[in-house]
């Protein structure tokens, strides 16, 4: 099963270098691009096949609310389960989160 995150807060980003340690497939979401600077981790996992980038927008775009929106639906329309961190009450996430839990 693949990790899907956009990786974006340090918390994300701590668990995108343990899944790439632990040679997991990974899809990276990225609201700003898909990066055009890898670590040789992502390097490696491009190779063996284990990490796929997605974007709605070109490299070095910048980041706003639409994009946001839908990288964030992206993933939690794709996830099989979903692990959530602190976020903010009422914000555009919980609001999310809040209504895909009423579709099920």
């Amino acid at each position: 099963m693949a990790l899907i995150s956009t990786f974006t807060s340090p918390q994300e980003r701590e668990i995108l270098y343990r899944a790439l340690a632990k040679k997991r497939p990974i899809i990276h979401v990225c609201p700003q691009g898909i990066p055009t600077e890898l670590s040789a981790e992502q390097h490696q996992a491009l190779i063996e096949n284990r990490l796929l980038f997605l974007s709605p927008q070109p490299s070095g775009s910048r980041l706003n609310k639409q994009v946001a929106t839908w990288c964030n639906e992206y993933v939690l329309r794709q996830a099989s389960e979903i692990w959530v961190g602190d976020i903010p009450p009422s914000g555009m996430l919980d609001s999310m989160l809040t209504a895909l839990m009423h579709e099920e």
